[in-house]
């Protein structure tokens, strides 16, 4: 695996100064043996079996120092190159993209923070005891709606763009009321970028794009998939352990396909490269950027509600819009052995079936890391760790450096224990007595009396089956599903190449003909066939 590197004194498109918060500067021979300790801990990650098929690694300063590495490549079995302009998705972390965006349009006045989801959906009933005119939109970005919609969370991310009118009957419908208070979730983001819609007429991708992108010469960072090249695009991939034998697959890695434009949503829906990583690392830290104001930072990055951190490593003590407000807790003591104070964060995460990625930002040191990889799972414990060695060397505790072949090698360590938790969890999956006998093989004849469009009054109102060969093909929205027969009228349906398989079953009627079939929990009827 061959990294590419990019060093420069200063990497972006606009000169941006460090704000006043930031209390270190950095020196060219500081931020180069920053950056000589991160190339030693991702030379031993490259180094261990099953670290990433590709990555993108940023550490960045206040003050317009940068550098970029990559490895490995964009889709595996195809030579496609890892680059500083490769897209990645970085899934949740598109939050602290829209919690700027949001504390912009309050500070502009063009959409408060303080409305209430009553002044814009005036019929609209909530779930649970709080009316909707007690629930502000700050709520919705601080994670404190008092309620779930698992419908709409799980239909933005994994089918398609829910047509904003739907949201009131969904939340109606399909909404739970839970206890209130902080719990993260996708549904505040959801919601704000639906009524950002409604009372705008814009999408929030196109807002994003129209006044942090854009101006700021963020070329590489977009809500749409459509926008990339796919030759530039990252694939996500999964351990191939075997699990799915007909899941798409190459030198030991399952194939994700990228999301479809459908699928990237307000709460998970970006796609950036390591140069706009290193663009948003500073603008953060220094708090300049055309056309945001520095209190729109200010406010996205202050703590507006409280949580319970564990204590250890990174520990979240709160939440502001779209970043968690943590600390650093040292484990590993410097030479003269003084545990340094903990260093004061605000971090997201981002993950998705065949991704990870994780941004970390140290206003008091004025230095900022961001890891992205095509893959997922146990790759999420090297983004901590490549994390950690960033700061620990931009305060020059000593060991450091020898102390990233510990921690690649606790990674691969951390792979060999959980790996087999998931063989047992596909294993139990399967041992379940609803699939039946199994051993079914059923000719294209039998398969082509289950294809049709078929409806249904659950969250997910349609599917298309089709026959594609000797094996059927299941399509929602965006969304597709390959189906391995189990037992008569009973399939398995994989989404990707690691998680147990969705039960589906067909029904047929007295005169043996396909009527339906019931998708886990959810019925559907057929509408038309073949």
């Amino acid at each position: 695996m061959k990294p590419h590197l990019i060093l420069a004194a200063s990497a972006l498109s606009l000169s941006l100064v460090a704000c006043a918060s930031a209390e270190q500067t950095y020196s060219d021979q500081e931020f180069a043996h920053i950056t000589s300790g991160m190339d030693t801990i991702l030379d031993a990650l490259e180094a261990q079996p099953r670290f990433a098929p590709g990555y993108v690694v940023v550490v960045a300063t206040a003050d317009g120092q940068s550098w970029i590495r990559t490895g490995g490549t964009l889709h595996e079995g195809t030579g496609l190159v890892a680059e500083s302009t490769s897209e990645f998705y970085i899934a949740s972390m598109t939050k602290s993209y829209m919690g700027l965006l949001a504390a912009e349009l309050d500070h502009q006045g063009i959409l408060s923070l303080d409305s209430t989801l009553a002044e814009h959906w005036p019929d609209l009933q909530v779930p649970g005891d709080i009316p909707a005119s007690d629930i502000t939109l700050r709520d919705l970005i601080t994670h404190q709606v008092p309620f779930h919609v698992g419908a709409i969370t799980g239909t933005e991310a994994n089918f398609r763009d829910l047509p904003i009118e739907d949201y009131p009957r969904y939340i109606e419908s399909f909404g739970e009321a839970r206890e209130p208070g902080f719990q993260y979730d996708n549904l505040g983001y959801n919601i704000y970028g639906a009524i950002l819609e409604l009372e705008t007429g814009k999408n929030w991708r196109d807002w994003l794009n129209d006044m942090i992108f854009a101006p700021n010469g963020m070329t590489g960072t977009s809500g749409r998939v459509s926008d990339f090249d796919p030759d530039t695009i990252a694939w996500g991939h999964q351990i191939d352990e075997g699990l799915v034998p007909v899941w798409p697959s190459a030198n030991g890695w399952a194939l994700i396909p990228p999301k479809t434009d459908g699928m990237m949503q307000s709460a998970g829906g970006l796609m950036t490269t390591g140069q706009d990583f290193a663009t948003w690392i500073e603008m953060d830290l220094s708090h300049e950027a055309n056309g945001i104001s520095a209190d729109a930072f200010e406010e996205a990055q202050t703590q507006h509600v409280a949580q319970e951190g564990d204590g250890h490593g990174f520990s979240d003590e709160g939440y502001a819009y779209g970043w968690n407000n943590g600390i650093l807790i040292y484990e590993r003591p410097d030479a003269s052995g003084e545990i340094p104070e903990p260093t004061q964060l605000l971090q997201h995460g981002g993950g998705y079936i065949g991704y990870n990625s994780l941004i970390t930002i140290a206003p008091e040191l004025g230095i900022g890391v961001a890891v992205a990889f095509n893959t997922e799972g146990p790759v999420q414990y090297a983004g901590l760790e490549i994390s950690k060695q960033a700061f620990e060397l931009a305060l020059g505790i000593e060991g450091t450096e020898e102390a990233a072949q510990e921690r690649a090698d606790t990674m691969t360590a951390f792979t060999a224990r959980i790996l087999p938790r998931f063989v047992d969890r596909m294993t139990e999956a399967m041992a379940d007595e609803r699939w039946g006998p199994g051993g079914w093989t059923p000719d294209t004849a039998t398969l082509d009396t289950y294809v049709g469009h078929y409806e249904s009054d659950s969250w997910i109102p349609v599917a298309d089956v089709t026959r594609d060969g000797d094996r059927l093909h299941f399509r929602v929205f965006d969304a597709q599903r390959i189906v391995v027969p189990m037992s008569e009228d009973i399939f398995a349906g994989y989404n990707d190449g690691f998680s147990p398989p969705e039960y589906i079953q067909f029904h047929r009627d007295e005169n043996g003909n396909v009527t339906g079939f019931l998708w886990d929990e959810d019925e559907f009827v057929l509408v038309s066939g073949e």
